[in-house]
């Protein structure tokens, strides 16, 4: 029997590679539509090929046009979002990408589960606890007296939606950041004016993520990891994480928050634990940053969602605690940052070698997309030596 031809939509991050590897490796046939000129994704030897495509930020309508003309030259059986921006605009239009079927929610369940606010009404239903938040529209919002009361510093700003649409595009949206006091708040407003924030209180504790697989809000497969080291390392994703025994109650909470929206595909859950609370800080419904994890640990999600998609019989999933994961860039960075701190004991963290872990793109099987992040890290590392900062980007969501 022919493998499955499958059309992954990727940009330059994690998420993209990973899915690729690991439809790869159950006998799928991906091929790559890269909305980048030179993403990880795209030099995998995993790829059965490359399409270019334009991205969802230079006009939705495009953006489907393209991918309709690259499903119908492969006679690709499914299209995967691996963005955000890519999983709203395909949601939107999924209709139109006829004899294909589309690895994104409805519209409007996307709409819920990626709006910070609505989010949070949701896990409160579904017995979960959220951080308490103010919504800032604009940053003339911080010249009402009340509003600045309502907040506590430090806080978390971050973007209350993960994709912002603009008329007929939609585009990607800035991190999260942790702000000190009002002054640092309005200067972090400042630099995207037009778009509508959202402010935490900022909440010490362990970064959880539960990742999983559902068919119509029923929980097919999970997989729960705890991140050792986040960068940036007081507000980030996971530098260096590692799975552990399922977390009691987190799935019955999740099975209660995906159920009535009748959830199929994959998706990657956030908390913070402070030690006596977990926060469900954020949902992505579709791949995830630390997704090499999971298929690491044996729990190959992104196959089991194109066996649910199209109809076949899904295989039995589990995984294995202790395997671990290493974001090469957000590790670059978190080492820089405990460098800059003099924080010996963390940067040695870093340099310790451990059994079973995964990379988010170091591969001996699958070394091509090496090459990209050698370039990443020598850009930075150039900038770094004109003087510019050397932080160096998260690369993706947890």
């Amino acid at each position: 029997m022919a493998r499955a031809v499958v059309f992954v939509v990727a940009d330059e991050f994690y998420a993209a590679l990973a899915t690729v590897r690991a439809l790869r490796a159950a006998g799928y046939e991906p091929w790559v539509g890269s909305t980048v000129p030179d993403g990880y994704a795209q030099r995998s030897s995993a790829a059965a090929g490359v399409q270019r495509l334009p991205s969802p930020g230079e006009g939705e309508e495009r953006f489907v046009a393209a991918v309709k003309a690259a499903v119908e030259r492969l006679h690709a059986e499914v299209v995967l979002p691996t963005s955000e921006s890519a999983t709203a605009a395909l949601a939107a239009h999924a209709g139109e990408l006829d004899g294909v079927v589309v690895g994104a929610p409805p519209s409007d369940t996307v709409a819920q589960l990626t709006d910070k606010a609505v989010l949070a009404r949701l896990a409160e239903a579904a017995g979960f606890a959220s951080p308490p938040s103010v919504q800032l529209d604009s940053p003339g919002a911080l010249d009402d007296d009340d509003v600045r009361r309502t907040i506590a510093f430090p806080a978390v700003l971050k973007p209350a939606r993960s994709a912002r649409r603009l008329a007929a595009e939609v585009h990607e949206v800035p991190d999260a950041v942790r702000v000190a006091d009002v002054e640092a708040l309005r200067r972090e407003l400042g630099r995207d004016p037009d778009v509508p924030w959202l402010v935490q209180r900022f909440i010490t504790g362990t970064l959880v993520g539960v990742a999983g697989v559902s068919q119509r809000g029923r929980l097919l497969c999970t997989v729960h990891q705890v991140a050792r080291r986040i960068y940036p390392r007081d507000c980030g994703g996971s530098a260096y994480a590692e799975t552990v025994p399922r977390v009691p109650g987190l799935d019955d909470g999740l099975a209660r928050l995906l159920e009535p929206l009748e959830l199929t595909g994959i998706w990657h859950a956030q908390f913070i634990d402070d030690g006596s609370e977990r926060y469900l800080i954020d949902f992505n419904p579709r791949p995830y940053g630390s997704l090499a994890l999971a298929l690491a640990a044996g729990a190959n999600l992104p196959a089991l969602w194109v066996d649910v998609l199209t109809g076949r019989q899904p295989a039995p999933c589990g995984y294995r605690v202790g395997y671990r994961y290493r974001a090469e860039m957000r590790e670059l960075g978190y080492l820089t940052q405990a460098l800059a701190a003099r924080d010996l004991r963390a940067a040695l963290s870093v340099l310790v070698p451990r059994r079973h872990t995964a990379h988010a793109v170091l591969s001996l099987r699958d070394p091509a997309p090496a090459v990209r992040l050698g370039r990443r890290i020598a850009a930075r590392l150039s900038r770094h030596g004109d003087g510019q900062p050397a932080e160096l980007p998260a690369s993706t969501s947890a």
